[in-house]
């Protein structure tokens, strides 16, 4: 036997498998930034429910140019069912991906992996409290996760004894809406980690935003059996109290994604149409300030900075989607193919 030639040989496969190893998995591999370092928006593409076929897209609005599946092409594998929201914190993302029950956590200029926190229950949003604390809510779950996005770990948990959905800080209370089948708010003392006020308002309270005065805005959307009111309150967070209540005409009604400019003066909402509010009026707005057409607006958000409406078009839920661009005019100023079922937008700035 030659020993000389078995050690060349296994030298020569052991060459072979380390290269195969590199082609396969990246090593060493310089990589190719998938969209550009650039001002922004990623926006959320659902997918169909149950198809895993969630994807993430980023608008830059420097080139003006849409550019898809970042997440896909980043790290050779989908994100996963239903990605529900998106936070940054420094330079990474915190991307929530409800049916999957997970969140994702990449590099803001890269969307490369950088963990994944896995086996949540229907997660749906995430607030960072601060940079070792942060909440989850839960669509299924009546209790509120806790998290460290520093090292990615559940530190534990808070008993709302209700589901969770829309969420944000005011004066270190955190505000918690309890959409499904709910009508309450929560108020949690972020110190303690503990619920010391509950508050309630309409039938499903969907969407939340503070205000330039540091008051709390709930879009309640009533329910789709028509058996409830649609609602906007109006909650004064040093008292936590209702100051005023806005109902809509018909329990026909079902506004979502409630959202307020850079200037925390005006409210934005969806009701088939997108409607514009004064916070100083003392009524809802009677007309719509962009009309539908023959799109299916879906999700809203408004540029910090500039004003913009950035609205998107899920279509027939079927097909791609679109993101629309509205000058603060209301004049369309730009449109572009996202994914399947556009939501939820992150500006990167």
């Amino acid at each position: 036997m030659n020993i000389n030639r078995i050690i060349t040989e296994i030298l020569i496969f052991n060459m072979f498998w380390i290269s195969a190893c590199i082609h396969e998995y990246g090593v060493n591999e310089p990589y190719i930034n998938v969209f550009p370092d650039s001002r922004g928006v990623f926006i959320l593409n659902e997918g169909n429910f149950m198809a895993g076929n969630g994807s993430i897209s980023f608008y830059s609005t420097d080139s003006m140019k849409i550019y898809n599946e970042i997440f896909l092409k980043a790290n050779g594998r989908p994100l996963g069912d239903v990605p529900n929201s998106m936070s940054i914190m420094d330079d990474k993302a915190f991307i929530v991906v409800n049916n999957s029950g997970k969140i994702e956590v990449t590099y803001c200029s890269t969307m490369r992996s950088v963990a994944v926190m896995p086996g949540l229950i229907s997660p749906r949003h995430i607030l960072f409290i601060n940079k070792n604390k942060a909440y989850v809510s839960s669509l299924y779950s009546t209790k509120l996760l806790v998290i460290n996005p520093a090292d990615y770990s559940i530190v534990k948990y808070v008993e709302l004894r209700r589901t969770s959905e829309s969420m944000v800080l005011s004066g270190g209370k955190a505000y918690v809406s309890c959409w499904v089948g709910g009508d309450e708010i929560m108020v949690i003392d972020t110190m303690g980690d503990t619920v010391i006020d509950s508050i309630k308002v309409g039938h499903e309270p969907e969407s939340m935003v503070i205000d330039r005065n540091g008051n709390l805005w709930v879009l309640c959307s009533g329910s789709y059996t028509g058996d409830f009111y649609p609602e906007l309150v109006l909650i004064n967070t040093l008292t936590n109290r209702v100051e005023k209540k806005f109902q809509f005409g018909s329990r026909l009604m079902y506004p979502t994604c409630l959202r307020i400019d850079g200037r925390g003066d005006t409210l934005y909402y969806i009701e088939k149409s997108i409607w514009k509010m004064s916070i100083a009026s003392d009524k809802l707005p009677c007309e719509p300030f962009i009309r539908p057409a023959s799109r299916n607006f879906y999700n809203i958000s408004i540029e910090p900075s500039g004003g913009r409406i950035f609205a998107t078009n899920a279509a027939d839920y079927q097909q791609r989607g679109f993101l629309l661009i509205f000058r603060r005019d209301g004049t369309v100023a730009d449109s572009v193919r996202a994914g399947i079922i556009p939501g939820f937008m992150c500006f990167k700035q």
